[in-house]
């Protein structure tokens, strides 16, 4: 199986994303982001679409929780499996939820499934 990477950077929220990698397989890719700290953060959602400025749709059921301590980063990941077609870009937009409700987002990110 080919992998095709993508790397973005910028600021999110409160945190920092520090890096968004997307690894594309045939039927599922794998979008991994890396954040400095969690500080009031409840969790995460991704949203996706297949153009840059089309209708983006929440491919997570549930809400992507932070990790176990707040106040020291780590990697996330989530696998995307329904309806990726291989020779595809798709966008992504990661959405941060605050302890408020607030929601802010960053992207969107192509990702090319391979």
């Amino acid at each position: 199986m080919s992998r095709r990477h993508f790397l973005r950077s910028g600021i999110l929220s409160l945190l920092l994303l520090s890096l968004l990698v997307a690894c594309g397989g045939e039927t599922e890719l794998t979008i991994n982001w890396t954040v400095e700290n969690e500080i009031d953060v409840v969790g995460y959602n991704l949203l996706r679409s297949d153009a840059p400025d089309g209708e983006f749709v929440q491919v997570n059921e549930a809400i992507i929780p932070p990790l176990a301590d707040p106040f020291i980063g780590g990697e996330h990941e989530f696998v995307d499996r329904v309806g990726i077609r291989r020779g595809e870009t798709y966008y992504y937009l990661l959405e941060t939820i605050d302890r408020v409700g607030n929601a802010s987002q960053e992207g969107p990110f192509p990702i090319e499934a391979r």
